[in-house]
């Protein structure tokens, strides 16, 4: 582990083989499990780099349906034409 531990944010340098259909599905079930347990104690998925298009798909272990759609209706106020990162977080 290394990171900025004053603040909290710790990061893990954790090798995957990637370059293999079992490599990823070892990597997806340990992301899916991780995730469960930092929102499940009340961390944040994204820390100090957003939540961006590799983490979006694990929102709704971090944020109630409420808070998605309150997400997905500020972007519509700001970005009604949908040209600022579609499909990224919401939709």
């Amino acid at each position: 582990p290394f990171g900025h531990f004053g603040e909290g944010c710790v990061h893990l340098r954790i090798s995957f083989t990637l370059g293999t259909d079992e490599g990823v599905a070892v990597f997806r079930a340990f992301m899916l499990d991780a995730a469960a347990t930092v929102a499940r104690h009340g961390g944040s998925l994204s820390g100090e780099h957003g939540d961006g298009r590799a983490r979006s798909e694990l929102l709704p272990l971090m944020y109630s349906p409420a808070a998605l759609a309150a997400f997905e209706k500020f972007k519509d106020i700001f970005d009604p034409e949908r040209v600022f990162n579609p499909g990224v977080l919401v939709r």
